[in-house]
């Protein structure tokens, strides 16, 4: 469960929880932007440096999902984000953002969601590209359900 915190007098300041972690400890400034044309949440999991989600509608929600070019470092830090429509209208009020821009939020897709399951991965390191993070993570699952021979086809068994 995500909580926020908008503080200070001028409400320039959050803080943001997940399920009692705090994942962002800064500026509400820019919290939220338009990054390379795709509206991001930038977060700081209690460091000096922030780390950009891109933001995508699923239904009624809001998700933060990994930016692509930089999951692939071990540094980037990542936790799946996930809004209800309340919660989300009640943050961006806070943090003034440009209504055209969060009418403009895209839905998410299939490759969105194995990006978030990537990411969210214990052993994440740095990885050349996509491809080579896949195969690493593709070879370390125990077992698969039905999609069992599929996969082990790719593998090149």
């Amino acid at each position: 469960m995500n909580k926020f915190k908008i503080l200070g007098e001028y409400k320039d300041w959050c803080e943001i929880y997940k399920d009692g972690t705090l994942i962002h400890n800064g500026s509400s400034l820019g919290i939220v932007s338009q990054v390379e044309s795709e509206l991001c949440l930038r977060l700081n999991y209690g460091t000096n440096k922030h780390f950009y989600s891109i933001l995508k509608k699923c239904g009624d929600f809001i998700l933060a999902v990994p930016k692509k070019v930089e999951f692939l470092k071990t540094e980037y830090k990542y936790e799946p984000i996930i809004f209800n429509k309340q919660e989300f209208d009640e943050f961006i009020d806070y943090i003034y953002v440009d209504e055209k821009l969060i009418s403009s939020i895209p839905q998410i897709n299939k490759e969105d969601l194995l990006n978030i399951w990537f990411v969210s991965n214990p052993q994440h390191k740095t990885y050349s590209n996509e491809m080579e993070m896949q195969e690493n993570i593709i070879n370390n699952i125990l077992f698969f359900s039905d999609d069992e021979y599929d996969i082990l086809s790719k593998k090149g068994y």
